[in-house]
């Protein structure tokens, strides 16, 4: 399906949105979109974005693995760039 959206997988210089990978079985289960590739998914199809939380304060914070709360959060770097984190952790336990 991410090959046919025309989706980079984040960690291969291939086009395929799955494959071989963490978080997917060793290839047997589809690998979940990255951060960045769900978040321009929702910009393109969605008009209510709530899954993306900006973080603007530092502090100390605990992210909850992502099939337990579905969260990506952001944190700005510059005008121009900034990461985008989640917690896969558990993802196929």
């Amino acid at each position: 399906v991410g090959s046919e959206m025309c989706i980079r997988d984040s960690n291969t210089t291939e086009h395929y949105a799955c494959g071989y990978g963490s978080n997917n079985g060793n290839g047997v289960i589809p690998a979940p979109p990255n951060p960045w590739t769900r978040n321009k998914l929702l910009e393109q199809y969605s008009s209510n974005n709530e899954l993306i939380h900006t973080i603007s304060t530092s502090g100390k914070y605990t992210l909850k693995p992502r099939h337990i709360e579905d969260i990506i959060y952001k944190i700005n770097i510059s005008e121009s760039e900034y990461y985008l984190i989640e917690n896969r952790k558990g993802y196929l336990s």
